[in-house]
């Protein structure tokens, strides 16, 4: 892996210089890294070669280069030093390396650092031109001082092996008329991550050819042979972290970076000055106890694993194999992606395989064969997704006039069974679907402006007139809500694809009411109009392009309105407290900086660590009626899960939850793009697997749709897992290439008192569990037996032995409360969150009818977020005709790291 770190001064940075000059020289190759080696094109041009010396290394972080070349200072007289890249090998390659004593993978780790680093240099180290530094000129050197250092941080006196490497890079680089100046790093937001994964895939092959077997992981690699136990043996730090993480209810996986990193300099302490001679024979003595020699002999005797660089055609092969499933991973989730973004990706899925080079050279013959098309802001598209685009709009178009219209006039009045008297924009949204002879019509309407009356209507005059009314929507939820407007057939989108493949319910005399359209990404919304088109049923498209987006590619339905007149509902009615209806109006007409500044009036500024408990406590605080019809939002699951905590904790001091608390299990489902799910390398035992459909082929049983198999074992050689059902125990061998379409889920724990609050995350038709249903825990009395009585009506009891998808259900993530209306909510908003954006507050702010609260750790910073928009684009609006622009832009630098 490889983080990076902001230098504040040189005197900072001096510390790499002398914290293990004379530790490392017991695990050195070559003493010069040991004590700082320089790096980089940049230090080669200046003369600075070989060993870093002190008065050098500070003299250029201070911007005093030599030749006498001085860096400008900011107008205000400061420089910044530079920054810290950080590269850290796997542990099983620290124990080998370190205290198996296999010095060759010293080496390779050093390879490895040089070639990652010489991809940042090449690719991300520019200079900003012109006035205000707007303009870019990527100069492709730097200089850096490189330092191995071998040691974690002692935890209880104990000193572990870790070998990791700081390369400090001077904030100075040369542009093409010779002249010095400071650098900037990363022409893209994803350089940092290809960095490492580049670091991974580099050193991955180097070990190999050491003769060393490489299990890949979901985030890595470790070595055969080095089980977990010996891992963890030589991970105390590690677990230090984790111990701290179990202590406030959190894992790796459910924490924050942000968190992690707090963690991290909370329990870290200074490195102890220990002797290299003893920390040797100390690490062997303890190398020897869990019999790893035999992993080291082995690969001594054993020669190169995998291809190698010789095998021109199978390295190739393997690149190409890479980038294919880099372009796929990306393309699911993004219509446009960087050259970075597919580097690491493809580092990844080719780990062990190839090089980075191999990668370049194999990304580049996608382009020239047409199938990455070069895009806006260097980036790249597909031509998939641009035709599927292409087909999607052709349909909307070919629909134009081709079907009667519903109702041949609707009434100036409109009025439904129910009493409800349209208001003009209702009655004309409603009229523009009944009256339109197209056969997909949308709708814009704004949050809150009634358009379940809406549809209301349209399902009334539609049943008149001899069609069926079915509602589809992205979630289960916004289904739901669908019910409301007397809609009593409602289903998934998902599901409606999946019945549409099997020729079930395709009925050609239908009406489709799709809910929500703003959250269907391109792929369905592409397979959804097709199959209408094929039944000869018609559709009515009905959301917001301002709110939540699909978290898969493209805007269809913005692409859908761009093609046709789209009705619009622009009367807000769900506020009554007229200042959050002034905020919320600004945010759905587009004006988000007038509605962030509007929204600084609900903020209350808190302290960075107590956002999660003073948003707990504002729920805890109301009366048990009012927290009915209260709705606690936050943008992430790290702070919904300690949300969740905290108001748990006040409502067990209040006794409003049974005093005894009850152990049942849980699962909390794997985010994988589909391609992820076809490499085992993803999987690990333990984990829960669910198919989204039958299968025959690609296991050795067939399986069955949304039964839980749990995974035993995996073989990632050959790409093989063995699962084992949950209720039969019958094995099966699976390959995940050949039946994709899964859930994956990681099983651990909840406690659970009579009382709390839960909802289910996952649909069970068995036991008439819907994903999305809400209930309430109920203590049988004996043993631990609980029950969930749910809000819809009915009881379902939990198996300890059977995990469901559960959660509890005080606070919800912003995507999960699209849809949702409420009389108050609470939001927790940190200001530095990638989530606090326009989408974000206008979803979270227009669910409440009376009032909002928002706490946040600065207003100022949290308003500039919420003032930025972050739609989603489209393929064919970002593909470029020509060929890009060779001048490379991006506003992340030196200056700004994350």
């Amino acid at each position: 892996m490889m983080t990076i770190k902001t230098l504040k001064s040189a005197g900072q940075a001096q510390s790499y210089y002398k914290a293990e000059k004379g530790i490392a020289s017991y695990y050195d190759h070559d003493s010069a890294f040991g004590g700082g080696k320089w790096m980089g094109k940049g230090a080669e041009n200046l003369g600075m070669r070989g060993a870093v010396g002190v008065n050098q290394f500070t003299a250029a972080l201070e911007g005093h280069l030599p030749k006498g070349i001085e860096i400008t200072r900011k107008p205000d007289g400061t420089h910044r030093p530079g920054v810290d890249l950080t590269f850290q090998a796997p542990k099983s390659v620290s124990v080998m390396a370190l205290a198996a004593g296999d010095q060759r993978l010293v080496a390779a780790h050093d390879k490895a650092v040089e070639r990652a680093f010489a991809w940042v240099e090449a690719n991300h180290a520019y200079a900003r031109l012109g006035h205000g530094g707007h303009e870019h000129q990527v100069t492709g050197n730097l200089a850096a001082a490189g330092f191995r250092h071998v040691t974690a941080r002692p935890v209880n006196g104990v000193t572990d092996p870790q070998l990791h490497t700081h390369l400090v890079v001077v904030n100075a680089t040369s542009r093409s008329d010779g002249k010095w100046v400071s650098a900037s790093l990363g022409m893209d937001q994803d350089w940092i991550k290809a960095a490492g994964a580049i670091y991974k895939m580099e050193l991955a092959r180097e070990v190999g050819a050491l003769g060393y077997g490489i299990e890949q992981t979901r985030d890595g690699f470790e070595i055969k042979g080095v089980s977990r136990e010996t891992i963890e043996r030589f991970s105390g730090r590690s677990g230090q972290i984790e111990a701290e993480l179990e202590r406030q209810g959190k894992t790796r996986a459910t924490a924050s970076a942000a968190e992690k990193d707090a963690i991290n300099l909370k329990t870290r302490h200074g490195k102890e000055k220990t002797d290299g001679a003893d920390l040797r024979r100390e690490w062997a003595a303890r190398a020897q106890a869990v019999g790893i020699e035999r992993v080291k002999e082995a690969a001594q005797t054993r020669g190169p694993t995998g291809p190698t660089p010789t095998d021109h055609k199978a390295v190739a092969d393997a690149a190409t194999a890479a980038i294919k499933s880099a372009v796929a991973h990306a393309s699911e989730r993004e219509s446009a992606f960087t050259r970075s973004a597919l580097i690491g990706a493809a580092s990844e899925f080719g780990l062990g395989k190839v090089s980075a080079r191999d990668l370049e050279r194999a990304l580049d013959k996608e382009v020239e064969a047409g199938r990455l098309l070069p895009a806006t802001h260097n980036r790249y598209t597909t031509q998939q997704a641009i035709s599927r685009e292409q087909s999607f709009i052709t349909r909307i178009n070919q629909g134009k006039d081709s079907m009667a219209p519903i109702t041949a006039a609707v009434p100036d009045t409109l009025t439904t069974a129910t009493g409800k008297v349209l208001s003009p924009d209702q009655r004309s949204a409603a009229a523009h679907i009944l009256e339109s002879g197209d056969r997909f019509t949308a709708v814009q309407g704004r949050a809150g402006t009634g358009k379940t009356t809406s549809m209301e209507a349209v399902r009334e005059a539609a049943e008149a007139s001899g069609f069926k009314v079915v509602g589809l929507a992205p979630t289960h939820r916004a289904s739901a809500e669908l019910r409301d407007a007397g809609i009593t057939d409602t289903r998934t989108v998902a599901s409606a694809i999946r019945q549409f493949r099997d020729n079930k319910n395709a009925e050609p005399n239908t009406l489709y009411i799709v809910d929500e359209a703003g959250m269907i990404p391109a792929r369905d919304a592409a397979e959804l109009v097709a199959a209408i088109e094929r039944t000869g049923s018609r559709a009515a498209f009905v959301g917001d392009t301002r709110q939540l987006q699909a978290v898969e590619a493209g805007s269809p339905f913005r692409q859908m309105q761009e093609q046709a007149q789209a009705a619009e509902l622009n009367e807000i009615r769900r506020q009554a407290n007229a200042q959050l209806k002034e905020c919320v109006q600004a945010f759905a007409i587009g004006n988000a900086d007038r509605g962030a500044e509007l929204a600084q009036q609900f903020m209350h500024e808190v302290k960075s660590g107590e956002i999660a408990s003073q948003a707990a406590e504002a729920y805890t605080s109301l009366t048990p009626e009012d927290r009915t019809g209260a709705l606690v939002i936050t943008g992430t699951n790290a702070m919904r899960s300690e949300i969740n905590d905290h108001i748990r904790e006040g409502l067990k001091e209040q006794g409003y939850l049974g005093k005894e608390e009850y152990s049942v299990s849980q699962l909390q489902k794997v985010d994988m793009t589909r391609e992820q799910s076809k490499h085992s390398y993803n999987y690990t035992e333990g984990q829960t697997v669910q198919f989204q459909r039958d299968y025959e082929r690609g296991v050795s049983e067939p399986v069955e749709r949304g039964r839980q198999y749990e995974v035993t074992s995996v073989d990632r050689d050959h790409n093989m897992v063995t699962l084992q059902d949950r209720e039969s125990g019958q094995q099966v061998e699976w390959n995940p290439k050949q039946a994709a379409k899964v859930t994956l889920s990681a099983q651990s724990e909840i406690g659970l008192n009579d009382g709390d609050r839960v909802v289910f995350k996952s649909t069970d038709h068995e036991r008439g569990i819907t994903n999305g249903d809400r209930g309430t825990v109920i203590y049988g009395g004996t043993g631990t037996e609980l029950y969930v009585a749910l809000d819809k009506g009915g009881v379902v009891a939990l198996d300890p032995h059977h995990p469901d998808h559960i959660e509890y259900a005080y606070c919800t993530t912003v995507h999960s409360a699209q849809g949702a209306t409420c009389d108050r909510v609470i939001v927790a908003a940190p200001s530095d969150s990638m989530t606090a954006t326009a989408e974000q507050s206008y979803v979270s702010l227009s669910r409440a009818r009376e009032d909002a609260v928002v706490f946040t750790d600065s207003k100022s910073d949290l308003a500039e977020a919420w003032g930025m928009e972050r739609t989603k684009e489209n393929a064919m609006e970002v593909a470029l005709e020509a060929s890009p622009a060779t001048d490379r832009t991006h506003d992340q630098g030196m200056e700004r790291t994350r």
